[in-house]
């Protein structure tokens, strides 16, 4: 597996690297901000937040991890069989190993008028989930179903039914009231309902190479293809887009700060 050295851009003064700034081989980005947290070959998960030390650590973000077993540890807490978890605005949504959804609120979280009834009382209805993208600020998610489908949120707005096309799917992204969706067959489909600010992302390039990853933020997207390089589209008002085509070829790449930096691993040649 190859492996590289973490960079960042944008967002001055958030994102300390010291700890990173002697290690080339990290494989993948585990998450954004001030308490980054990225994973090498070896297993060894890097991060300043103490929490987010450790071996056999699959996935560290949105202030948890889990573990190789399944357990997740958030807010000095413990889950078990959990294959993935996300949250926005003190609203946590766990998916477990056997397709089950739990959702937690963080006390003294104030839920908008209506999303629980709309939207959370529905999600735990779900018995086939496989992974979960959920973003502030205007609460949009997507829960990706075993069968290739995805269940839609935003507020306001409640539970969306996509399009026909939005289906196939092994990867969702969220960015503000839209939706976008990876395929079986390494195409990338987007459908939205968002204000000005995120309507670029609908504008999906016409990428000459199967897509392998996928991300989104507020207005900006992100597709991995299968050289390695990424393309970026939709809102450039901070220079997020240029800065991705700059890049070009990246082990993994993240948003931060709703669009307005990024953190990448530079492949080492």
């Amino acid at each position: 597996q190859r492996g590289g050295r973490l960079r960042t851009w944008g967002e001055p003064g958030t994102v300390d690297l010291t700890l990173a700034q002697d290690i080339n081989d990290f494989a993948k980005i585990m998450c954004c901000g001030p308490s980054w947290a990225a994973r090498r070959i070896s297993g060894d998960v890097v991060s300043p937040s103490d929490s987010k030390h450790g071996k056999n650590i699959i996935s560290a973000h949105a202030g948890g991890v889990i573990n190789d077993q399944g357990t997740l540890l958030l807010r000095g807490k413990t889950w078990g069989d959990v294959q993935d978890f996300d949250n926005a605005l003190g609203h946590e949504i766990i998916i477990y190993q056997d397709g089950g959804v739990e959702i937690v609120i963080v006390p003294n979280t104030s839920s908008p008028v209506g999303f629980r009834e709309a939207v959370l009382d529905r999600l735990v209805q779900i018995q086939d989930a496989r992974a979960v993208a959920f973003r502030p600020p205007s609460l949009t998610g997507a829960i990706l179903r075993v069968d290739g489908t995805a269940t839609c949120w935003s507020h306001p707005g409640g539970i969306q039914q996509p399009p026909a096309h939005f289906r196939d799917l092994t990867a969702v992204a969220v960015g503000n009231s839209t939706w976008l969706g990876l395929k079986t067959d390494g195409t990338v489909v987007a459908w939205g309902t968002g204000g000005d600010d995120s309507k670029a992302l609908l504008n999906v390039p016409a990428f000459d190479l199967p897509v392998i990853a996928i991300r989104a933020d507020k207005g900006s997207a992100a597709a991995q293809l299968s050289t390695g390089e990424w393309v970026g589209w939709g809102d450039n008002s901070s220079g997020v887009v240029d800065q991705i085509q700059a890049i070009r070829k990246a082990v993994d790449l993240q948003f931060q700060g709703l669009g307005q930096g990024l953190l990448w691993i530079e492949p080492v040649e």
